[in-house]
């Protein structure tokens, strides 16, 4: 359970609470009828409503709601229908990839029928700090441009249509539009639905014991071709973030899996080689996660010529892995 609320409106990326019908439509979910029903066996309360997505107003199915005491699943329409206690001091909405309505002490009375409405927002996942490092023996100029599989969030310098770079012969940039001087080019963005590629019984990757990540840093990335100054800036930014358990389970994206899955590159003139490295990890509490791993393999990176080297990454949920 991610988010908890009690009577709070959150922004619209949150989950809202109230009776007021007049917040219907927002993130969260909203009580339309509470009324009296003597049908209902004492110590019992029936909560049916509709789920849609906050987006589009589209139904929205198997989702759980749930109370302390029962638990069941949005049909294709949205629609449920929950037999719950009383005494039941939890009421929850929760699908993987989406915000959680989680509701404590909700006040439900013996013998009601009630009727609500829920909007659910879908969670957004960013791309950090995705850095893109040029080199030429020679100076050269260039035009990069990313499409990432979302919205932009930041970048830098500013991706107006594509960055105008000229290339120095030590790895360094200058911005044609700004004549400033630039390490690599920066941006960061918002996606969703991206998740670790695995079958039934297997995954590419590893799960690492994080005080060991910076030396598995340093080795993964020295297979994948990355310089000193490159994996300096990858280990600086993602071994804290990957020490925050005492676990964690990891993949890499390479090239043309970056390239379908995380952003599309265009770079004029076509560089003569290219090294796109995305990271996913997701911390964890324990070693098992009910999968076999297998150790990724990677062919060798040659630079020469015109090299372009990408890297960038993405923290998951992996409660939020599609067994």
């Amino acid at each position: 359970m991610k988010y908890l609320l009690i009577c709070v409106l959150f922004n619209l990326s949150g989950i809202v609470y109230g009776l007021d019908e007049s917040m219907a439509g927002l993130p969260g979910w909203t009580i339309t009828s509470d009324v009296k029903d003597d049908s209902i066996p004492a110590g019992d309360v029936i909560i049916e409503g509709n789920i849609k997505m906050f987006s589009s107003a589209n139904p929205l199915s198997e989702v759980r709601v749930g109370t302390n005491s029962n638990e069941t699943l949005s049909d294709s329409l949205g629609n449920f229908t929950l037999n719950a206690k009383a005494t039941d001091t939890v009421f929850y909405c929760y699908r993987s990839g989406w915000y959680e309505i989680y509701e404590l002490n909700p006040n439900f009375e013996s013998q009601h029928r009630i009727t609500v409405s829920v909007y659910l927002n879908q969670e957004r996942q960013l791309m950090k700090k995705p850095v893109i490092y040029l080199y030429n023996d020679a100076p050269i100029e260039a035009e990069v441009k990313i499409v990432p599989k979302g919205e932009f969030t930041f970048t830098y310098p500013k991706h107006d249509k594509g960055w105008s770079v000229a290339i120095q012969p030590n790895g360094g940039l200058l911005g044609l539009k700004s004549n400033k001087e630039f390490p690599y080019l920066f941006w960061e963005a918002e996606t969703q639905d991206l998740f670790f590629d695995f079958t039934e019984k297997q995954m590419e990757g590893w799960i690492i014991k994080t005080d060991t990540c910076v030396s598995f840093l340093e080795n993964q990335l020295t297979a994948l071709g990355l310089n000193e100054v490159e994996q300096t800036d990858f280990i600086t930014f993602w071994a804290p973030i990957l020490s925050k358990n005492e676990y964690a389970v990891v993949q890499f994206l390479l090239d043309d899996a970056y390239q379908n899955k995380i952003a599309e590159i265009q770079i004029t003139p076509k560089p003569d080689a290219m090294r796109r490295v995305y990271l996913l990890m997701s911390p964890l509490d324990n070693a098992f996660i009910g999968l076999n791993m297998v150790p990724q393999t990677f062919e060798p990176f040659q630079r020469k010529g015109f090299t372009v080297l990408e890297w960038g990454g993405t923290e998951l949920n992996f409660l939020d892995l599609k067994f």
